[in-house]
C-alpha cells in the first residue's frame, strides 16, 4: 500500500475490486474443507476457463429461459464457448474480475427473467446477491441495474402487466444497495450519480404500489402525473448526488456521459487502447458472424413481443451503445449479441429444414403419381435455394469456429509480458524486455527506490519489480498523475527539477521505435500533456506540427522535441539501425527518421536498455 503512489500510499478498499480475492479464497475453504488435492497455483490459474464456463451455463439458462425453445439455448451456448469477446478476459492465468461479474451478470438477468409466479421471491432475491457479486468485481452491477430500472419503467408507462418485475426489481434495488453500501467503501452506492435513475424508479414505484394497497385511484398517482414525475425526480435527484463521493459519480457513470468527456480522469484512461472507441473492425474482431444475424433475431423478438424479449432486446441496445464508447465493454454486449444472433440463426435453420422436408415430401408424391406440374418444379427449385442456405450458414459457422480459434491461439493466448512481432530482418519472435527490465530493476536498484512512470506502467513496477511507484492502473490521485503527464511534456532541466522536488529516483519510458510496438509512450504523449492540464502553461497545439499531428522527425516541432519523453526515448537512437533497408534512427511505428538522440542528457544518465529497446531506464542525477 505505501509502496504505490507516493508518498500518500494508495487506498486499496476504494480502488480495487474484491471479487476475484473472495472467490480465490472461498475455493481454497472449500478445497482444504473437503482435503481435495489442488494447489493454489492451480485454482487460480484455473479461475478463467471456470468463469468460462459460467458464461456459457449463464447463457444457456438465459436464452431458454427467454425463448423458450432448447435450439436457440443450444446455439447461444456454442456461440459464448469460443466468442473471442468473452475468451478475451476467460483465459488461463487470468485473474480478472470482468469474467467473473460477467457470469454474474448473465445469471442475474436469468433469475430477473425466471421471477414470474411462485419463483419471483427467491429469484429476486439471488438476483440481488448477484447484484452485490458484480459491485465486488467489476463495474457490470451499474449496468445492471440502471438497464433494469429503464426496463420497469418502460413497462409501466406501457401499460403492460408488470407487477412480476416491479417486484423483482425492488428487492434488487433493497437487496443490492443494503449490501453494498455496508460492505464495499468503493461503491458509494447511495450518493453517486450512477444510481440517479434506480433511485428515481424506485420512488415511483412505491408510490405507484401506495396507491394500489390503498384502493383508491388518486390523481397524483395516476400514469400522466408519473410520467411528468420522472423526468423532475431525475433532476432533482442528480443535483442532491453532485456532491457526493466519487466526484458526482463512479467510474462507469463518468466514463460514458459526453459532459464529462474532458475530465482529468477520462483523459488518463482514454491514453489507454481498450478505452478508446471501437471500431466496425473491432466489432467484427470480436462478434464475427454475430453481427450479420443480430438484425434476423432482433426482427424475430419484434415480430414476437412479450416482456422477457422486450427485457432482451433493452439489453441488447443498451449493451451495444456502452460497446461502441469503450473497446473493454464489448464483454457487456457479448452476451446479448450470442443470445440475439442464435435466435436469428435458429429461425434460419428451422426454415429452411422445414421447406426442404416439406419439398422432398411432394417431389415424393409427384414422382409415385408420376404427374409432373408446375408446382413441383418450383418446389424443387425452392428446394435448391434453401439448401444452398443451409450449406452457407454451415459455411459460415465453420469461418467463425476458425476465426474464434485463430484469434484466441495468436492474439489472446500469449502473455501481456511477452509481446509478438517482427525483428529487424523481418522474422517473428516473442520480445522478453518486460519480463528482462522488471528482473533487472529488481536485482540492480535499492529496495526503496522510487521510480516513476506513466500510469498504465504502475502495476507492473509495483508487483513485478517491487519498487515505489508514483501512479498505477487507476485514477486514486489526478493531481499527481497530472503532476507525471506534465514532467514528461516538459524540458529535460524543469523536468529534472521537478523530479527532485518529487522525490524520483529513477524515470522508465516505454519505447516501441525499434520493434515496431505501437502501444508505447510516444503514442499516448497527448493524453499526458491533456491530463497535465493547468501544469503546463503551453497549448496542445505547441507539440503539434504545422500539419496538426505528432511528428517525431523533422517536420515536428521544436517543443516537442525539447521534451522530457522525446529526448528518453530517442536518446542513442539516432546510430541505431531498426529494419533492413532504413537508414539510421528510423522509428518503425511513425514511419519517419527521428530527428532528436544526438544531443547527450544533463539531467539524467541511462542506466538499463533492454533487449530491443523497449523499456529504457534513467537515474535522475543529483546536481
Amino acid at each position: 500500500m505505501e509502496r504505490t503512489w507516493y508518498p500518500a500510499g494508495r487506498d486499496l478498499g476504494r480502488s480495487c475490486y474484491p471479487g476475484v480475492a473472495l472467490a480465490l479464497n472461498l475455493l481454497l475453504f472449500f478445497v482444504e474443507r473437503f482435503s481435495l488435492a489442488i494447489e493454489p497455483l492451480h485454482i487460480a490459474v484455473l479461475m478463467g476457463p471456470a468463469a468460462a464456463l459460467a458464461c456459457v451455463g449463464g447463457t444457456y439458462c438465459l436464452a431458454r429461459q427467454i425463448c423458450g425453445r432448447d435450439e436457440e439455448a443450444l446455439l447461444a451456448a456454442f456461440f459464448s464457448s469460443v466468442i473471442p469477446a468473452l475468451l478475451s478476459c476467460t483465459e488461463c492465468g487470468v485473474l480478472d474480475g470482468v469474467g467473473i461479474g460477467c457470469s454474474c451478470m448473465i445469471f442475474a438477468f436469468y433469475h430477473v427473467a425466471r421471477g414470474k409466479g411462485s419463483n419471483r421471491t427467491l429469484s429476486s432475491v439471488f438476483a440481488g446477491f448477484l447484484y452485490f457479486a458484480m459491485a465486488i468485481s467489476w463495474e457490470e452491477h451499474t449496468f445492471f441495474l440502471n438497464l433494469f430500472a429503464v426496463y420497469v419503467l418502460f413497462l409501466l408507462f406501457k401499460g403492460l402487466d408488470a407487477a412480476d418485475f416491479n417486484f423483482t426489481f425492488q428487492v434488487v434495488y433493497l437487496v443490492g444497495m443494503s449490501s453494498t453500501q455496508l460492505f464495499l467503501r468503493h461503491v458509494p452506492s447511495i450518493l453517486t450519480r450512477e444510481h440517479a435513475i434506480p433511485h428515481a424508479a424506485f420512488f415511483l414505484l412505491l408510490c405507484r404500489a401506495s396507491g394500489i394497497l390503498a384502493g383508491r385511484s388518486l390523481p397524483f398517482l395516476s400514469l400522466p402525473f408519473l410520467s411528468a414525475a420522472l423526468p423532475l425526480c431525475l433532476f432533482f435527484a442528480s443535483g442532491w448526488l453532485e456532491g457526493g463521493e466519487g466526484e458526482g459519480g463512479g467510474g462507469l457513470w463518468r466514463q460514458i456521459l459526453p459532459m464529462n468527456a474532458s475530465s482529468a480522469y477520462e483523459t488518463m484512461t482514454s491514453s489507454v487502447s481498450e478505452n478508446q472507441p471501437t471500431t466496425w473492425s473491432s466489432f467484427f474482431f470480436d462478434l464475427h458472424c454475430l453481427l450479420f444475424l443480430a438484425p434476423l433475431g432482433i426482427y424475430r423478438c419484434i415480430s414476437e413481443p412479450n416482456e422477457r424479449s422486450f427485457l432482451l432486446i433493452f439489453y441488447f441496445f443498451a449493451s451495444l451503445f456502452l460497446s461502441a464508447l469503450k473497446v473493454r465493454f464489448i464483454v457487456l454486449f457479448a452476451p446479448a449479441a450470442c443470445i440475439i444472433g442464435a435466435i436469428g440463426a435458429s429461425s434460419l435453420l428451422s426454415k429452411n429444414f422445414l421447406h426442404v422436408k416439406v419439398t422432398c415430401k411432394l417431389l415424393l408424391y409427384f414422382q409415385s403419381s408420376k404427374k409432373v406440374s408446375r408446382k413441383g418444379t418450383e418446389d424443387t427449385t425452392n428446394r435448391d435455394i434453401a439448401l444452398l442456405l443451409l450449406l452457407a450458414l454451415f459455411f459460415l459457422f465453420i469461418m467463425f469456429l476458425w476465426h474464434c480459434s485463430w484469434v484466441t491461439s495468436v492474439v489472446y493466448a500469449p502473455s501481456t509480458l511477452k509481446f509478438a512481432g517482427r525483428q529487424s530482418d523481418g522474422n517473428r519472435t516473442r520480445f522478453e524486455d518486460m519480463e528482462e527490465g522488471m528482473t533487472w530493476i529488481r536485482d540492480n536498484t535499492d529496495k526503496d527506490a522510487r521510480v516513476l512512470s506513466w500510469w498504465d506502467h504502475g502495476h507492473e513496477l509495483a508487483s513485478l519489480a517491487d519498487r515505489v511507484t508514483f501512479l498505477d492502473a487507476s485514477g486514486y490521485n489526478l493531481s499527481q498523475v497530472a503532476a507525471v503527464g506534465a514532467i514528461m511534456a516538459l524540458p529535460e532541466e524543469e523536468a529534472a527539477a521537478r523530479c527532485r522536488n518529487m522525490g524520483v529516483n529513477f524515470v522508465l519510458v516505454r519505447f516501441g521505435g525499434m520493434t515496431s510496438f505501437a502501444s508505447d509512450d510516444i503514442s499516448k504523449f497527448l493524453w499526458m500533456v491533456r491530463a497535465a492540464g493547468k501544469e503546463l502553461k503551453e497549448p496542445e497545439d505547441a507539440f503539434l506540427s504545422a500539419g496538426g499531428v505528432l511528428r517525431v522527425g523533422k517536420e515536428g516541432s521544436r517543443r516537442f522535441r525539447s521534451s522530457l519523453l522525446y529526448r528518453l526515448s530517442f536518446h542513442r537512437f539516432s546510430s541505431q539501425v531498426s529494419e533492413f533497408g532504413r537508414p539510421a534512427g528510423f522509428d518503425r511505428v511513425r514511419g519517419e527518421v527521428a530527428e532528436g538522440g544526438k544531443e547527450p542528457l544533463q539531467h539524467f544518465e541511462e542506466v538499463f536498455t533492454s533487449q530491443h529497446w523497449l523499456l529504457r531506464l534513467y537515474r535522475v542525477k543529483n546536481l
